[in-house]
């Protein structure tokens, strides 16, 4: 479980664990881009795109999958050496 900036270990149950607000958020985050942003505005109680795009913290696809490459190359490259 996470406070703050630190995390704690807790021996407890899945279900002891997780709310409503995850599932809340994991589905704005995992539609984002394939429902229109005011829908899933409007599921979320939004009012504002500002908030919302704070709120599922949209990735940067292109970035990750530039680091991905980088660190494929360099795997291969280790491999061949």
């Amino acid at each position: 479980m996470r406070i703050g900036y630190r995390t704690k270990d807790v021996d407890a149950e899945k279900w002891e664990i997780l709310s409503s607000h995850i599932g809340r958020r994991s589905f704005a985050s995992n539609f984002y881009g394939k429902i229109p942003t005011p829908l899933l505005m409007e599921a979320t109680g939004h009012s504002t795109e500002q908030i919302f795009l704070r709120y599922i913290n949209p990735i940067d696809n292109d970035r990750i999958l530039s680091l991905s490459n980088y660190f494929d190359k360099m795997y291969e490259e280790r491999l061949v050496s």
